[in-house]
């Protein structure tokens, strides 16, 4: 599978990558502000949408997408969601939320500055997006 990129390359620029005990991508704007649209990797079913007050812990607020042949996506610290009740689908390149992540506020979780943590995973098993992105 290929998959587009979840946010706008030229704004950002890869934080954290993918490892053994890092089983995702993190993605940061190049100016450090919240805002940036998040887009979805494939077309999908809305799987979860997470909407949390979290200021410390976890993935605060987060969407898991539903694609094709078993693949799931995650993305995580948003500032918001733009999902709505009664969404059941949607395309490769919609706005699914907007990059947040600030340390300490509402929402961000575990979070130690503003990017999206995108994490990838084939039937349950995570896998390195680096690999699947059209370049």
């Amino acid at each position: 599978m290929k998959i587009r990129y979840p946010v706008d390359r030229k704004k950002t620029h890869i934080t954290q990558g993918y490892s053994w005990r890092h089983k995702a991508i993190d993605i940061a704007p190049l100016d450090k502000g919240e805002g940036l649209p998040i887009y979805a990797v494939e077309d999908f079913a809305w799987d979860r949408v997470v909407q949390s007050n979290s200021r410390w812990i976890g993935y605060g607020n987060h969407i898991i997408l539903k694609h094709r042949d078993g693949w799931t996506t995650l993305y995580a610290h948003l500032l918001s969601m733009k999902y709505k009740e009664g969404w059941k689908t949607g395309k490769a390149g919609d706005i699914i939320g907007y990059m947040g992540g600030k340390r300490g506020k509402p929402g961000s979780g575990k979070s130690t500055g503003v990017h999206v943590h995108f994490e990838m995973k084939s039937y349950g098993r995570p896998v390195n997006p680096m690999n699947y992105f059209i370049t």
